[in-house]
C-alpha cells in the first residue's frame, strides 16, 4: 500500500495434500480443525485437501525479499517435514489410508512472530486497519474477524478484545 505500513510477519513452508477424487465423497463435508493435532481438511472438488501447522515450522527468506511471481514461490515438497501432520492426519481421517494420493504441495504462510493474529488499527496511520497473520485458519475465523473489524472501524469499539 501507499504510504507503507510495516506488519510483522514471517515467511514459513506449510504443506498440504491433494487426494485424487474419491467416489461418494459428500460436497457439503464440513471444513474440520484439530487444534490438538494441529491438523485441518476439507472437501475440494471431490477430493480431500489436508494439511496441518508443525510446531517448528521451517522459515523461508529470511533476507526478507520475498520473490513476487508464483513460479519463484513454488516449493520442493518435503515428506520427512509433513511426516508428523500426516500421522495426525490419517489418525483423524482413517479413509485417507485408502485414498490416492495426487500430490503434496508446499507453500508458503505467514505467521506473525509470535504466532498470534495481527489484527486492528495500523500504528502507521489512523483509520488503516490490518487482518493477518492466520495462516490457514483465518478461512474457518473470516467471518468474525470481518464482522469485529467492521465494528472497528463503523463505531470505533467491537465486542472483541482485540
Amino acid at each position: 500500500s501507499t504510504p507503507q505500513v510495516k506488519v510483522s510477519l514471517k515467511a514459513v513452508e506449510h504443506h498440504y495434500l491433494h487426494t485424487k477424487p474419491i467416489e461418494g465423497l459428500d460436497p457439503t463435508t464440513p471444513f474440520v480443525r484439530d487444534y490438538d493435532g494441529g491438523v485441518y481438511f476439507r472437501e475440494r472438488n471431490g477430493r480431500i485437501l489436508a494439511g496441518g501447522f508443525e510446531r517448528e515450522a521451517k522459515m523461508l527468506y529470511e533476507d526478507g525479499i520475498i520473490p513476487l511471481s508464483q513460479k519463484e514461490r513454488e516449493l520442493p515438497p518435503d515428506w520427512d517435514h509433513f511426516h508428523s501432520m500426516l500421522d495426525e492426519l490419517l489418525h483423524r481421517v482413517p479413509m485417507l489410508k485408502s485414498s490416492l494420493l495426487d500430490r503434496l504441495t508446499n507453500s508458503l504462510e505467514a505467521f506473525s512472530p509470535d504466532c498470534k493474529w495481527i489484527l486492528g488499527e495500523a500504528p502507521e496511520i489512523q483509520n488503516y486497519y490490518v487482518s493477518a497473520g492466520m495462516k490457514t485458519i483465518g478461512v474457518s475465523a473470516a467471518g468474525g474477524v470481518g464482522r469485529a473489524l467492521a465494528d472497528l472501524i463503523v463505531t470505533g469499539t467491537t465486542y472483541l478484545d482485540l
